[in-house]
């Protein structure tokens, strides 16, 4: 089991406001490179779908979206 995957759980289970999330980048950023101050659930998803296309492994940013969008979409608030 992922850090992440008990941290998205335990979020879900104390009905926490938020889930902090950590990964190798500084952020989500578009296809100019600028960072993206807010995405909703289905616009994660729809970032996951580009990136799942692309040939380098973004794997800790996946495992992050994936976590985010579960906390999201079970009434955690935000998720950063």
């Amino acid at each position: 089991m992922s850090t992440e995957t008990v941290a998205t759980q335990l979020a879900i289970k104390l009905k926490a406001e938020k889930l902090i999330g950590f990964c190798s980048l500084q952020g989500i950023s578009d296809k100019n490179g600028n960072i993206l101050s807010e995405l909703s659930p289905n616009e994660a998803e729809k970032y996951i779908a580009e990136l799942e296309k692309q040939p380098k492994n973004h794997s800790d940013i996946l495992h992050f979206l994936y976590s985010a969008i579960k906390a999201c979409k079970q009434g955690v608030r935000r998720s950063i």
